[in-house]
């Protein structure tokens, strides 16, 4: 008979996280991480494992509220992209999405500038449009 293999355990759960005590207590990232604009996973769950944390991908997330903390822009080969930090309100459970929409992109600047993270708001597209938006 052959032995059970003990080894293989169910996966963790997603790392959750109060936003009401995230959004008082949690440092900027960009003052000791690199190159995060507003809060990355590990400033919003400190000690968090990054592969711990979800991923999704935009089309999963449209018509959701999502509550954006922060980002991270990375050169891509077909240009610029961003890794978002992101908390879903109703369970508060930390993921990440990816995008380089550069109507996206061009607000999370307007909101990094404005040192407005987090910010909550849903992913949208237009009707009859190939672009996502975000609105606040």
């Amino acid at each position: 008979m052959a032995k059970k293999d003990e080894t293989s355990a169910a996966p963790a759960p997603a790392p959750t996280t109060d936003l009401s005590a995230f959004c008082g207590k949690a440092k900027l990232a960009e003052s000791y991480t690199e190159q995060w604009i507003g809060y990355s996973p590990d400033t919003i769950l400190p000690g968090v494992d990054p592969a711990s944390v979800e991923q999704h991908d935009q089309e999963s997330l449209l018509g959701h509220d999502i509550v954006i903390a922060g980002y991270s822009l990375r050169a891509g080969k077909f240009g610029d992209f961003a890794v978002i930090a992101s908390v879903n309100p109703e369970t508060n459970k930390v993921f990440t999405f990816v995008t380089g929409g550069t109507v996206i992109l061009r607000k999370l600047k307007v909101i990094g500038e404005k040192n407005g993270f987090p910010v909550r708001g849903r992913l949208t597209r237009p009707s009859g449009k190939r672009y996502f938006d975000f609105t606040a």
